[in-house]
């Protein structure tokens, strides 16, 4: 089995409870590039003398480029070759709304290479850095391509057969973890019986599961966006991507001029460079 979907779309939640089943085994990468290796140990020599973080993502960047697509980073846009059906792999695309993923976006800024900053229009309108291992190019003008790309090359790997695959959106997993994975296990005729709910987040700072569960279900991250907001995403998502995926444009004139509330909290780290996270492909 193997998982994609975009930052912050629920992949290690997903993940973990795929790993949880007896019937079911994620597709991991191999890792062993004794030349990569090599370099990584001589990077750890020099703690003063290296950015690690930026290091260790152009050497994870070098490993994923190595390996087949079905060996791909769980947040990349997916490449399209045999390897799935070298080992009869399935495949789980996690999507999400353009809204609500990039309000959560804003707040967990995974491998940024900039400063964290609160002002939420300025991050949706400023330019982003790739990992390599993304495999959409060096950089974006948005984060908000990061969405548009990635499920476009979802869309792309559904109709091209690679693989068995299934669309699971963020918003019903949320709601109801258990029912929406074991519905998308049934198009495997992969049995799920045995499915069960994590009990806990899986990202340390994370509220409880029903006040988490409330939230999206009020669409509790409307209250941070302002008219002006939400015209700036209506003109940075891909619409005919998004529509592919169910998801539909909002009118601005259903906010206000100024957000309801506004992004003052940092949940994600304030360092230049964010440390790697690896991946539970």
């Amino acid at each position: 089995m193997k998982v994609f979907g975009e930052r912050n779309t629920a992949t290690r939640a997903v993940s973990m409870m795929l790993q949880n089943l007896k019937s079911v085994t994620l597709a991991v990468p191999r890792k062993d590039f004794p030349d990569l290796d090599a370099i990584e140990e001589k990077v750890f020599q020099y703690p003063n003398h290296m950015r690690k973080a930026l290091w260790l993502d152009a050497l994870n960047g070098e490993r994923f480029s190595r390996l087949g697509a079905v060996s791909d980073w769980k947040h990349a846009a997916p490449r399209i070759d045999d390897s799935y059906q070298q080992v009869g792999a399935s495949v789980i695309f996690l999507v999400r709304n353009p809204y609500s993923w990039i309000w959560s976006f804003s707040q967990r800024r995974y491998h940024s290479r900039t400063p964290w900053h609160p002002d939420f229009r300025a991050f949706i309108d400023q330019p982003w850095m790739c990992l390599k291992q993304d495999n959409v190019g060096p950089f974006v003008t948005s984060p908000m391509h990061l969405w548009n790309k990635k499920l476009l090359c979802y869309q792309r790997f559904k109709e091209s057969n690679c693989a068995p695959n299934v669309v699971v959106r963020f918003e019903e997993f949320v709601q109801e973890p258990v029912e929406t994975l074991c519905e998308a296990l049934n198009t495997f005729e992969i049995p799920s019986e045995d499915l069960v709910a994590l009990r806990e987040g899986t990202k340390t700072g994370k509220t409880g599961g029903e006040i988490r569960t409330d939230f999206f279900r009020s669409e509790g991250w409307r209250k941070y966006f302002s008219r002006s907001t939400v015209e700036l995403v209506n003109d940075t998502v891909d619409w005919n991507v998004a529509q592919m995926f169910g998801y539909e444009k909002l009118d601005p004139k259903d906010f206000p001029a100024e957000p309801e509330c506004e992004i003052v909290d940092k949940i994600a780290s304030d360092r230049p460079y964010s440390k790697w996270e690896k991946p539970i492909v």
